[in-house]
């Protein structure tokens, strides 16, 4: 499926072309540029005026907390591109559960050495893991940041439970659940608030028990 922007005298619409149907124009997808398509082309992501939109036969376009999509993984299920936060552009990934969260925080959180040191802007791509990333940012000490000349990056996330990123689910992820139990201010505990609901609290601990395996 191949998925981008028709613009008849104007009126910007998204659209999909998938194979042997040709052009067809997305259900309330006028106003909008589609970005990328899962594997199956079912769910559809891009933006338009308001913001990024994630789309599918049975919702439409529906606004996600995601300013600029850039690609979506093969099951349709996380989202990466680009968020404004003032004043910088900050690469994020985007799932239903948890909305927007910042690929660096996410890594900060995992104790990955030298990531505080990056700025890392746009989220380009994810492969069919849902946890490997590729985009661009400004590196420690880049003598051109910005103005169209960035330094690439491949991050990849630890697995749901493994706060620390040691490659397996255990004791020590369950005492950094313990260590940080009540209210999670945002981007302070973005590993740790495995539900994403705002708080380390027995739901994460569960989650973390469910995806043990050492």
């Amino acid at each position: 499926v191949i998925v981008g922007m028709t613009d008849p005298f104007n009126s910007e619409r998204a659209i999909p072309w998938p194979a042997g149907t040709g052009m067809q124009a997305l259900s309330g997808g006028g106003g909008y540029w589609a970005q990328a398509a899962s594997a199956n082309g079912s769910v559809i992501v891009g933006y338009g005026t308001f913001g990024g939109i994630r789309w599918t036969a049975a919702t439409g376009a529906v606004t996600i907390s995601l300013d600029l999509p850039y690609s979506v993984s093969a099951d349709g299920s996380v989202i990466v591109g680009r968020e404004d936060l003032p004043p910088n552009w900050n690469a994020q990934v985007w799932t239903s559960q948890c909305g927007g969260r910042s690929i660096a925080n996410m890594l900060k959180d995992a104790g990955v050495p030298g990531v505080g040191a990056w700025q890392l802007v746009h989220a380009y791509d994810i492969a069919d893991d849902n946890r490997t990333i590729v985009g661009v940012g400004i590196a420690p000490g880049s003598k051109s940041p910005g103005f169209g000349l960035w330094d690439g990056f491949i991050a990849r996330l630890p697995r749901k439970g493994d706060l620390d990123f040691d490659g397996d689910v255990d004791t020590q992820d369950l005492l950094k659940i313990i260590s940080s139990w009540g209210p999670c201010a945002p981007g302070t505990c973005t590993l740790r608030d495995v539900n994403c609901d705002g708080f380390v609290n027995t739901s994460d601990l569960i989650a973390v028990i469910e995806n043990w395996d050492s």
